[in-house]
């Protein structure tokens, strides 16, 4: 993790106007003169229920301090929701995924988080675990609590959050367990509270996107959109159960550009972006990516445009 970022600005699809080097410890946002302190640093900010492949929790604060006043914010494209997680509550919250793991966990979380805390508790972090969770979400007879129980599982017990292998650890934490069994015992006895309470009021959704922004499209709405990046853009291409070809992304554009309400959009600058995002304003953030090639996190260019 950085503990640096650049912010390049820029308006209109000009060049970049302003360099800014931002310490993620104490910083000031960008527009409102904002300080993060020692007591806002990433370490204390409510980390998302698990990790997730272009999750923004890292750019979370920076995000939340650029948000501009609203009654209803919705997340089409909501991820691990880390950007939901750290801002104000709004009067109408949507958090939206296509993934059925992902929408069966935050809709357990949000109406039977008892039940699901309980199960977790008595849960061991072992392969076999590991490995029964794996079957359950292969099996479309599942309730939504024995999904959502399995999509947590398998994605806390693997390697980088990706179900596609056990992680384990030989190192010890100051707990006198393993890291591993201490970060899950943790995740489940800290975390978890905290975001069951954020996500009380929250409506959980698995609609597809264009069909979530026709339905809440308002001037009272702000969108918040962390589409799948663009494949041209990235360094994996296995990540994402649903993928968005750049035909998608062009309609998404098309979209937008009609949109009542307010947007925020995340995303990678590229040539396509550059013209279909022209009138949008720019703001450029440096940060490490989290996936790799060969085991080498290259330096990217996480870029957020806005409509306003």
């Amino acid at each position: 993790m950085p503990d640096r970022i650049s912010l390049l600005c820029s308006c209109h699809g000009h060049q970049p106007i302003a360099v800014l080097a931002i310490d993620l410890v104490a910083t000031r946002s960008l527009w409102r003169g904002e300080i993060m302190t020692n007591e806002t640093k990433p370490s204390s900010k409510l980390r998302p229920p698990l990790s997730w492949y272009g999750g923004k929790f890292y750019l979370a604060p920076q995000i939340v301090a650029q948000l501009p006043p609203h009654r209803i914010y919705v997340e089409p494209y909501g991820g691990a929701a880390s950007v939901l997680l750290n801002k104000p509550p709004s009067p109408v919250e949507v958090y939206n995924d296509l993934n059925h793991g992902l929408y069966a966990l935050f809709r357990t979380l949000r109406e039977n988080p008892q039940d699901l805390v309980q199960r977790l508790t008595v849960t061991p972090y072992d392969e076999s675990t590991f490995a029964e969770a794996l079957a359950l979400l292969d099996d479309p007879q599942v309730s939504l609590l024995v999904r959502g129980w399995a999509f947590y599982v398998a994605s806390r017990m693997s390697v980088a959050s990706g179900q596609s292998g056990y992680s384990y650890s030989v190192h010890q934490s100051r707990r006198g367990m393993a890291q591993c069994v201490s970060g899950w015992l943790s995740s489940i006895d800290d975390n978890l509270p905290r975001v069951i309470e954020r996500l009380r009021e929250v409506q959980v959704m698995c609609r597809p996107a264009m069909e979530l922004i026709d339905r809440f499209d308002s001037q009272d709405t702000l969108f918040y959109l962390d589409p799948p990046y663009l494949p041209d853009t990235r360094v994996a291409h296995d990540q994402y159960t649903h993928e968005m070809t750049r035909e998608q992304h062009f309609e998404l554009s098309c979209r937008l550009s009609r949109l009542q309400g307010k947007a925020v959009l995340s995303g990678y600058d590229c040539p396509d972006y550059a013209r279909w995002y022209e009138k949008w304003r720019r703001v450029d953030i440096d940060v490490t990516c989290a996936a790799s090639v060969a085991g080498l996190k290259p330096r990217r260019v996480e870029s957020l445009w806005f409509n306003f």
